[in-house]
């Protein structure tokens, strides 16, 4: 996905949806998102369930493509 036109920082671009997964709290984080599609949710929800995370990969919309970089790649 590219932009067509500048993105001014916190323009809203969409919300990022996919499932609300757990994952355990020793669990490094970069295994948990091999998939490339899970959100950090940055928050421990629940102590028994773990890390919390949106993973977009099966049930995402637009928003899983959306990335950034200050050249066009």
């Amino acid at each position: 996905m590219f932009a067509r036109s500048p993105i001014a920082r916190g323009d809203f671009l969409g919300e990022y949806t996919g499932h609300v997964r757990f994952f355990p709290a020793d669990t490094m984080w970069p295994t948990i998102t091999a998939n490339g599609y899970v959100f950090d949710l940055g928050c421990q929800i629940d102590l028994e369930k773990g890390i919390a995370g949106v993973d977009g990969r099966d049930a995402g919309n637009f928003t899983r493509f959306l990335n950034h970089s200050y050249q066009a790649n």
